[in-house]
Formats: structure tokens, C-alpha cells, sequence
């Protein structure tokens, strides 16, 4: 049996992205660096509290995205008011060890976590858009419906990982790794699929 192309492979890899040139890329990347890093201490915390969300019924909304002077900012319509709910968004996670944790729902925009080891992570329905995650390693990920639009995941490895749903417009994906990923109903408009192995 032939392999598939990349257009075959990649879902909408062949249509263009929507435009993102308002977006500010150093900018965002300087509020990352110059943010505190998230200490392991609290991130249990938030974990815990981010678990109490999910099973109180937090989960099963929507995301909404705004661009604010070139920053992007996610908002989360739930179908009910639940306090607990992992908001990350623009910060620093390079001390932590997310390895098979598990954050669905969660708010990861603008996140800078390069060169981690975030194997078997879920991240079902989180929005990590406009994301430095270049080098970091999703083996055996489940992420379904996670939007990763405009992240830079170059080299990344998505092996084996469960992506359906899953949104990489206007992704730099140059060099990643999806041998092995479902990628059911994802999309990939304007991707940069330099170098991708599949």
C-alpha cells in the first residue's frame, strides 16, 4: 500500500492559514521569559484545584480567543460558573515534570515550555495557541480537539500521539515527528510541514 502524501496525511495542509501577521510574536515571547516560572509547589496546587473543575463539571465548554495589541488572550465559555480551572496562559513552565498529567480543559496560551518531556500528557479540549514548545516531546499524548494554532512545535514529537480534532493552523511543525498519530478530523491549514516524518 502506498504512503499517504502530506496533503493526504496532514488534513487541509494544502489551504491557506487565516491571517496572524497582527500578532505579536516577541512580545509574547518576552512576557513568557520575563514571567515567574511556575514552581512545582504550585503547581500541585493548581492541579488539584484544575481537578475539582473538571469533576464538578467544568469541562465541555468553549474557547474564545482575542487579540489584544498583538497579544492573544483565550476565554473559556463553560456551560456552568465552576472556580478551579487551569489558566496558564503566558508563563514559564520549564520546572515542571508534566509527564502524564493530565489538564484537560486548560488555558496554555502564549506558554514557553521548550525541550520538555510531556509524554502521555492530556490535554484534551486545552487551548494552547501562540505557544513556544519547539523540542518537546508528546509521545502517546492524548490530545483531542486541542487547538496548537500558531505554536512554534518545531521538532516536537507527536509519536503515536491520540490528535484528533486537533487544530495546527498556521503551525511552524518543521522537523516534527507524527509517526504512529491519529490525526482523525485534524486540521492543518497552513502549516510548515518542512521536514515532517510520518
Amino acid at each position: 500500500m502506498p504512503k499517504p502524501t502530506l496533503q493526504e496525511y496532514f488534513p487541509l495542509s494544502d489551504k491557506p492559514g487565516s491571517d496572524y501577521s497582527d500578532v505579536d510574536y516577541k512580545h509574547l515571547r518576552h512576557i513568557a521569559e520575563s514571567s515567574k516560572a511556575v514552581t512545582p509547589q504550585e503547581f500541585q496546587q493548581l492541579l488539584h484545584d484544575h481537578k475539582e473543575f473538571i469533576k464538578l463539571g467544568g469541562g465541555g465548554g468553549q474557547w474564545q480567543t482575542m487579540n489584544i495589541n498583538g497579544v492573544i488572550l483565550g476565554i473559556y465559555l463553560g456551560k456552568k460558573e465552576i472556580k478551579g480551572q487551569a489558566v496558564l496562559n503566558n508563563r514559564r513552565l520549564d520546572q515542571l515534570k508534566l509527564a502524564e498529567i493530565s489538564l484537560p480543559y486548560s488555558n496554555l496560551v502564549g506558554i514557553l515550555a521548550e525541550g520538555m518531556d510531556w509524554h502521555r500528557i492530556n490535554l484534551n479540549h486545552s487551548l494552547i495557541t501562540d505557544s513556544m514548545l519547539k523540542n518537546t516531546c508528546f509521545d502517546d499524548a492524548t490530545c483531542i480537539g486541542t487547538d496548537f494554532s500558531r505554536s512554534d512545535l518545531r521538532n516536537c514529537s507527536f509519536r503515536n500521539a491520540n490528535l484528533k480534532y486537533a487544530d495546527f493552523e498556521n503551525c511552524n511543525l518543521e522537523g516534527a515527528d507524527f509517526t504512529g498519530a491519529n490525526l482523525k478530523n485534524a486540521r492543518f491549514p497552513g502549516a510548515n510541514l518542512a521536514n515532517v516524518v510520518y
